[in-house]
């Protein structure tokens, strides 16, 4: 999803209506958005809720549940997992579709998720546009099975057709969802100075940058695998940094791989991070990228500097009280869908 400025607003609209009839209760919901101008950066609607100012700056049109439909509004007593309870907590279930005229361009749209109750069953499809369309989508799945945590997941490129876009929620299940965003697509601009960047165009890990991370199996995780230093495992070659898994009959790990970390030699506060990497794909592998603390004991509670190892260590909460940004985890179950999340001690979505 590209960067969004913290100053940004809902853009104003010409028509803003929710279709019905006498008869409506035997109708899908419908919802139309025309704007008077192709919004430059985004729309957004708390779907089942009121108006919402969020604490990023984006600000969510209220949805119309007076009307009755096919599909009704609800709210969950609790959410786990962000800053933005008011809107997660409402809902619209049922079948509905959303028609914004938008103008031509290429959108990016996060939808909003958190399943009620405890189903952990349920699967609807989700169509966007004319060419998107995800099958059987199942959100305590897309949560590690936890229900009421807060899910995000952002669709990219996404054309719009005749300068409308289409959003359509259906299945056999009754389709679940909490909120839209709705943002054009631009280029990037520059974000400053470049502090720091490596090409891996020698022949070995720059030790500036770089070094090895050595782990046991079921550090974290219950990870069948040890990190490892060997060449198999982490390598140099031909301008790439290789981080390979392979099958090993270990006593303690049956897979042995590779995994660097920047500790000492590089930090920030504020900035941006660009990465480019090739992903594997497959039941069991679970590559990622992220950001970790400089200081991790800063904010722990139950152990301090004097703990060796605070990552794997259930006597020390410096995990997730001092924070974690996941930049990038493709889970092997989901191909093609790469997660993003923050831990923190305030937000954490683990009950």
């Amino acid at each position: 999803m590209l960067p969004i400025p913290r100053s940004i607003f809902a853009a104003g609209f010409a028509l803003l209506a929710v279709v019905a009839s006498a008869d409506s209760l035997h109708r899908p919901f419908t919802y139309e958005h025309a704007f008077d101008e192709s919004p430059s950066h985004l729309w957004a609607l708390n779907v089942g809720g009121d108006a919402f100012q969020s604490p990023h700056g984006w600000s969510y049109l209220s949805d119309d549940c007076s009307i009755e439909s096919t599909s009704v509004c609800g709210e969950l007593d609790s959410v786990v997992g962000s800053q933005e309870r008011a809107v997660f907590a409402s809902f619209r279930e049922g079948p509905q579709t959303y028609r914004l005229t938008v103008g031509e361009g290429s959108f990016a749209v996060t939808l909003y998720f958190a399943e009620r109750g405890e189903t952990k069953t349920r699967t609807f499809d989700i169509k966007l546009g004319e060419e998107h369309s995800i099958r059987a989508f199942n959100i305590p799945k897309n949560r590690d099975g936890m229900t009421q945590a807060a899910l995000a997941r952002t669709f990219p490129g996404i054309a719009s057709t005749d300068g409308e876009l289409l959003i359509r929620l259906e299945g056999a299940d009754e389709p679940l969802l909490s909120a839209i965003l709705v943002e054009r697509e631009t280029e990037q601009a520059p974000s400053g100075p470049l502090r720091w960047a490596d090409e891996f165009n020698g022949s070995e890990l720059d030790p500036r940058y770089w070094s090895l991370d050595l782990w046991p199996a079921r550090k974290v995780n219950d990870e069948d695998q040890a990190y490892v230093a060997d060449p198999s495992a982490v390598r140099v070659e031909n301008g790439r940094l290789i981080l390979q898994a392979h099958k090993v009959e270990g006593k303690t790990a049956k897979y042995h791989s590779g995994r660097v970390h920047s500790l000492g030699k590089l930090d920030f506060m504020y900035g941006r991070v660009d990465v480019r990497a090739k992903l594997p794909k497959g039941q069991g592998v679970w590559p990622a990228i992220w950001l970790l603390p400089t200081h991790p004991y800063r904010y722990a509670t139950l152990c301090d500097a004097r703990v060796s190892d605070w990552q794997g260590n259930g006597n020390c909460d410096a995990w997730p009280n001092s924070g974690e940004i996941d930049l990038m985890e493709h889970v092997g179950f989901e191909p093609g869908i790469v997660h993003g999340t923050v831990h923190t001690k305030g937000y954490f979505w683990v009950r």
